[in-house]
C-alpha cells in the first residue's frame, strides 16, 4: 500500500476531473487518489472510479468544509503516512503539489501549503494578480492569521497542500486530547471560520485548522511558492 494519498474534494465536476486525474498518475504515479464527491448530481463518482479512484460520496450536498475535512479524517484513518489535497477545477498542477509532498517527506515542515504569493527561486514575486476585492479580503485573512499563528502567513486562502501524520488530526477538525488518544469516532464538524470582515473565497476551510495549530506548538508549518492554473469552475464552501 503506498504511503501517501491525495485527496480532491469534487461537486459536480465530471468535465473537469478526468484531466485532474490523468495528471495525478501521470506526475505521482505511487500515490493513491480519494475523491469525496459532494453529492453530485452528476456522473463525478462514476468519472473518478473510472480512473482509478476511490470515491467517498455524500447522499446530499454538505459543502465543501466539510469535503475537506473528510478528506483529511479519511487520510488518517487509512493510515496513510501523507496525505495531498488538490481541487477537481485543474488549478492545482501536479508538479507543484509533488514539492510540497517532496518538503513534508523530507521532514521539513509538517504542512506544506503552496503559495502565490511566496517568491523563491523560478518563482516571482508579483506573479499572481488578484482582483481589487479578492486583494482585499486576502489582506484582511492574512491579517486574522498572522494574530492567530504569531507570524505572516503568505497564502491563506490555497487550496493546495500537503500534510503529515502528525498534522492530519487537525486539518481534519479533530485535534488529539493532552494525552495523545484520539476523541472518538464521529463526522467531522467544521471549526469557527476565521473572519476577515469581508467576503473570502471558498476556499477558507484550511485557515480555521491552521489556526488552531497554535495550540499544537510542536506542527511546523510552511508556505512553498507555487504557480497556479485559472480555475474552471467555482465550488462555494457550504
Amino acid at each position: 500500500m503506498p504511503d501517501t494519498v491525495v485527496f480532491i474534494p469534487a461537486f459536480n465536476e465530471e468535465a473537469n476531473l478526468p484531466a485532474v486525474l490523468e495528471e495525478l498518475r501521470s506526475g505521482l504515479p505511487a500515490v493513491d487518489v480519494l475523491v469525496i464527491d459532494d453529492g453530485s448530481t452528476d456522473a463525478t463518482a462514476d468519472v473518478a472510479r473510472s480512473y482509478g479512484a476511490d470515491v467517498v460520496s455524500f447522499g446530499e450536498n454538505r459543502g465543501l468544509r466539510i469535503g475537506i475535512a473528510t478528506g483529511y479524517r479519511e487520510a488518517m484513518e487509512r493510515g496513510y503516512a501523507i496525505c495531498g489535497r488538490v481541487d477537481a477545477d485543474g488549478q492545482h498542477p501536479v508538479a507543484e503539489l509533488a514539492r510540497l509532498i517532496a518538503l513534508v517527506r523530507a521532514d521539513a515542515c509538517d504542512v506544506a501549503v503552496g503559495s502565490r504569493f511566496a517568491a523563491g527561486e523560478g518563482y516571482e514575486a508579483d506573479r499572481y494578480a488578484p482582483s481589487p476585492s479578492r486583494r482585499f479580503g486576502i489582506g484582511l485573512l492574512q491579517g486574522a492569521m498572522r494574530l492567530r499563528l504569531g507570524r505572516r502567513f503568505m497564502d491563506a486562502t490555497s487550496g493546495m497542500a500537503a500534510v503529515n501524520a502528525a498534522a492530519m488530526p487537525i486539518m481534519a477538525h479533530r485535534p488529539r486530547s493532552p494525552s495523545g488518544s484520539q476523541p472518538e469516532a464521529r463526522a467531522p464538524r467544521p471549526p469557527p471560520m476565521i473572519s476577515s470582515g469581508a467576503s473570502t473565497p471558498p476556499e477558507v476551510p484550511e485557515p480555521s485548522a491552521m489556526a488552531q495549530m497554535t495550540a499544537f506548538t510542536s506542527i511546523r508549518l510552511a508556505a512553498g511558492p507555487a504557480v497556479m492554473s485559472p480555475r474552471s469552475s467555482e465550488w462555494m464552501a457550504g
